[in-house]
């Protein structure tokens, strides 16, 4: 290897342009790759040329490119094994353990090393749970149901090189789907936290708001999983007693509008809680008091989530629920706050304890977070850990 730059090509099969953090992550992962001598494309199917891209380009959103999903990514995929040759490893990252078939695949058509980068877990729900889910959304929950289980996880064959998770959860999780140990390791999704860094002039954009130093920030999508619901119903326990509190939903512009409207409604709270689309998150960051993300279920989300690192290289207290991937990221107390999730009662109780902290109480928990940061999340140690996977491969090679 030290004669010979190797040759690494990163995959996703998400359409969307920079539409989440998987993508961010795959980004931020590429540049640190580039900067330590490995030579790196991004194959994505849309072909966005991700690695050059301007970062305030409008992606595509999930429902101009979900008719032709399907298409975009069978293309993609075809382009892989084309220029396989190319390549000294090929690291697919797939949403989940049930798209796994996809990398036996592309093992079988190109005899290449492939890692897979499994950036979710799977869905392990009741009968009940199923049931009530569906009927609460169905268009959301359903296909997911459809697929992200292990009956289809099951039909992998579980030949690639090496598997990669974020959490030890997940990699329990596909330990019980029979992945060998020694072919699995657990590395953080890289976030460039070098970028967050606010700025005068855009933390400025936010001076119009009626906000003050008692800010409540939730950012992301609506979907149900989120549990922003449950933000708005522990918000309304607190309003009374806490009349300068203000409550900001940055959304993405997924997910589902109605139901965050019609409880502001029901609770008249429009004029406590304030709906933005899409901002520089840092800049919005540093305003807030709590960045509070309430999930009810950790899948169908990118685990871990960056916004939490994020958060953390910013400096602000993050408050989220107690599920055992969060867990992982979060030391409760330590490196931030963990509540009850779906319990609207119990995330009041816990926004109310943490509004009573001391500056110096909080900032001691910011240290907490700078310096998991600067070890846990340091996103050159993760590429590190990457380079490591593919050295390896390299000398089984020669």
């Amino acid at each position: 290897m030290e004669n010979k730059r190797l040759n690494v090509c990163l995959i996703t099969l998400r359409p969307e342009y920079k539409l989440g953090g998987q993508t961010e992550s795959i980004i931020n992962l590429a540049g640190k790759l580039i900067k330590k001598n490995i030579n790196v494309c991004i194959m994505d199917p849309l072909d966005s040329n991700l690695l050059s891209c301007n970062q305030i380009k409008e992606h595509k959103s999930g429902r101009e490119v979900s008719f032709f999903k399907i298409f975009f990514v069978l293309r993609m995929l075809l382009r892989v094994i084309l220029t396989s040759k190319n390549y000294d490893v090929m690291q697919l990252h797939l949403p989940t353990p049930a798209f796994a078939i996809i990398g036996d695949f592309l093992k079988i058509t190109t005899f290449k090393p492939v890692v897979i980068v499994f950036e979710g877990h799977l869905i392990d729900f009741s009968l009940s749970d199923i049931l009530k889910n569906i009927r609460k959304d169905f268009s959301f929950y359903f296909i997911r149901y459809l697929i992200n289980n292990k009956f289809i996880s099951a039909f992998s064959l579980k030949i690639c090189r090496h598997y990669a998770v974020s959490t030890n959860y997940q990699k329990n999780e596909i330990l019980s789907l029979g992945y060998s140990e020694n072919k699995i390791s657990v590395i953080p999704n890289s976030t460039d936290i070098e970028k967050y860094t606010p700025t005068v002039e855009g933390v400025k954009e936010f001076d119009n708001l009626p906000i003050n130093n008692n800010l409540l920030l939730y950012i992301g999508h609506f979907w149900d999983t989120k549990g922003v619901t449950d933000l708005l119903k522990s918000f309304n326990l607190l309003v009374n007693e806490y009349s300068d509190l203000k409550l900001v939903l940055a959304w993405s512009g997924l997910g589902k509008f109605k139901p965050i409207n019609e409880i502001i409604t029901k609770y008249n709270l429009e004029n406590k809680v304030i709906i933005l689309g899409k901002v520089q998150v840092q800049n919005l960051l540093v305003r807030a008091k709590i960045l509070i993300l309430p999930y009810k279920y950790s899948f169908s989300t990118v685990i871990f989530p960056n916004l939490i690192v994020e958060a953390f290289a910013v400096g602000v207290p993050v408050l989220s629920t107690s599920l055992e991937p969060i867990k992982e990221i979060i030391e409760d107390n330590k490196t931030g706050f963990l509540a009850q999730p779906s319990s609207p009662s119990n995330l009041a109780k816990k926004i109310k304890e943490i509004l009573s902290y001391s500056e110096t109480s909080l900032n001691e928990i910011i240290l907490n977070q700078k310096a998991a940061i600067s070890t846990k999340f340091n996103p050159n140690v993760i590429a590190e850990n990457f380079i490591n996977i593919y050295s390896a491969i390299a000398a089984e090679k020669n």
